[in-house]
C-alpha cells in the first residue's frame, strides 16, 4: 500500500488503483479504512477535511471518492469486485468471528490490542479507525510491546557469550525460569516495559521495581517482563471504556509461550483462545467482499452466511 500520484487519478492507494484498473473505472473509489491512512480524513463524518485541504490549495479532484459502505465497484471478467479494506481492519475482521464480546490482542515483536466499538474515541494513546457497518476499530499500540522480551533474551545471550559459552537462543531458558516463578507463586519483579516511551509521553522510559534480596533473580525478572507486557496492553484496553468478555490472541510470542497466554488471561480476566486463522488480512478482505455481494450479514457483531449461491 502506498500513495500513487497519477495525472488522471490523483492520489490513491495501490489496491484502490488496482481495483480501478481491473474494473475500467476513471476514478478510484476508496473505503474510509484506507482513506484514513492518506491523512486529513474526518473519521466521524467519513469524508476528507475539505476546509483544511482548501487552505493547502489541494484540488478536490486530486483525491479519490470515499465510501464507508461495503461497496461493489464493478466487475472484472464477469467477477464482482468490491472496494478494498485497510490492512489492520482486514486483520481484525479475519480474526474475530464474533466481535460484540471479543477483543484481539497481538503480540509479536510489537503488540496491539484492538476491539470494535460503536462510538468514536480518541486519546493520545488510542486511536479510532474506520471499520465497517458504521463501526469503529479502537486500537491501542505499545511502542515496545513484545520487543521487551527480545531485549531480555539479548541481555542473557550476551552474558553467556561473555563467559565463553557458544552463542545460542535463551528463550527456552527464560520461559522455563518464568514458568517456575509463576508456579511457585512469585509475583515477579515489577517491570514497566515502556522502554521506547509511550505515544502520550515519548520521553518516558521503563523501570524495574519491587527489588529485594528475595526477588532479585533471573526467574523473577523473566516473569516480571512478561507480566509488564500484559499490563501495558491492559492499560490501553482500559482506555477504551468498554468491557468485553473474550480475547482472541495472535502473534508468534503468544503461540510459542503458554505462560504468556495464561498471564494475558489473568491480567484481563477473560477467557482466551488462539487465533486459528493464519492469513488474517486475506480472510478479512474476502469477508468484506462476501458482505458486499450479500453472502453474509453482520448482526450483533456476528458474521452469518446467508447465501451460498454464486453472485
Amino acid at each position: 500500500k502506498g500513495l500513487v500520484p497519477k495525472d488522471a487519478t490523483g492520489i490513491c492507494s495501490i489496491m484502490d488503483l488496482f481495483g480501478m484498473k481491473i474494473c475500467g473505472l476513471k476514478k478510484p473509489i476508496t473505503h474510509t479504512s484506507v482513506a484514513a491512512s492518506l491523512g486529513m480524513l474526518d473519521v466521524e463524518k467519513s469524508c476528507f477535511m475539505w476546509d483544511k485541504l482548501s487552505l493547502l490549495n489541494i484540488d478536490k479532484s486530486f483525491l479519490p471518492e470515499v465510501t464507508d459502505k461495503s461497496l461493489i465497484i464493478g466487475k472484472c471478467q464477469g467477477i464482482t469486485v468490491s472496494v478494498a479494506i485497510g490492512d489492520n481492519q482486514a486483520s481484525v475482521l479475519g480474526s474475530i468471528k464474533e466481535n460484540s464480546e471479543s477483543i484481539l490482542v497481538n503480540i509479536g515483536t510489537g503488540s496491539q490490542v484492538s476491539m470494535i466499538g460503536d462510538c468514536y474515541k480518541s486519546s493520545p494513546d488510542i486511536e479510532s479507525r474506520p471499520f465497517i457497518e458504521g463501526k469503529y476499530l479502537l486500537c491501542g499500540s505499545a511502542l515496545c510491546g513484545g520487543y521487551a522480551y527480545s531485549m531480555l533474551e539479548s541481555f542473557f545471550r550476551s552474558y553467556t557469550v561473555s563467559i565463553g559459552m557458544e552463542e545460542a537462543s535463551q528463550y527456552s531458558t527464560l520461559n522455563s525460569l518464568a514458568s517456575s516463578a509463576y508456579i511457585n507463586g512469585s509475583e515477579g519483579l515489577n517491570v514497566d516495559v515502556s522502554f521506547f516511551g509511550k505515544r502520550s509521553d515519548p520521553l518516558r522510559r521503563g523501570s524495574i521495581t519491587n527489588i529485594d534480596k528475595e526477588s532479585f533473580t533471573p526467574s523473577a525478572l523473566a516473569l516480571g517482563v512478561l507480566k509488564g507486557m500484559c499490563r501495558e496492553l491492559y492499560d490501553l484496553y482500559s482506555m477504551f471504556g468498554i468491557t468485553k468478555t473474550h480475547m482472541v490472541a495472535s502473534g508468534g510470542a503468544v503461540r510459542k509461550n503458554p505462560l504468556l497466554r495464561q498471564l494475558l488471561k489473568d491480567t484481563f480476566n477473560m477467557e482466551i483462545s488462539l487465533n486459528s486463522t493464519l492469513e488474517e488480512a486475506a480472510t478479512g478482505a474476502a469477508l468484506l467482499s462476501a458482505l458486499a455481494i450479500g453472502k453474509i450479514k453482520y448482526e450483533n457483531g456476528f458474521a452469518e452466511f446467508i447465501s451460498y449461491e454464486e453472485k
